[in-house]
């Protein structure tokens, strides 16, 4: 007869029951007929995001020192 692992056994209990507690609830889709009545504001402004300041004084810097060769 074979025997049981126990940790093995505890660890599968625990995620399903990890699983079953899981909130898969889909939020509901607006209606076809539904229109919003102002636009939704993500919050994201280009003067607050780092990465896009960076990326726009590269090219500043790229548009300056590059020199058309036609």
């Amino acid at each position: 007869m074979p025997s049981i692992d126990l940790p093995l056994m505890v660890e599968l209990v625990f995620a399903v029951l990890l699983v079953a507690t899981l909130d898969c609830s889909q939020p509901e889709a607006p209606a076809a007929g539904d229109v919003p009545d102002a636009p939704i504001e993500s919050g994201w402004q280009p003067e607050q995001d780092r990465h896009a300041q960076r990326i726009l004084r590269l090219e500043q810097c790229r548009g300056l020192t590059s020199s058309p060769l036609a």
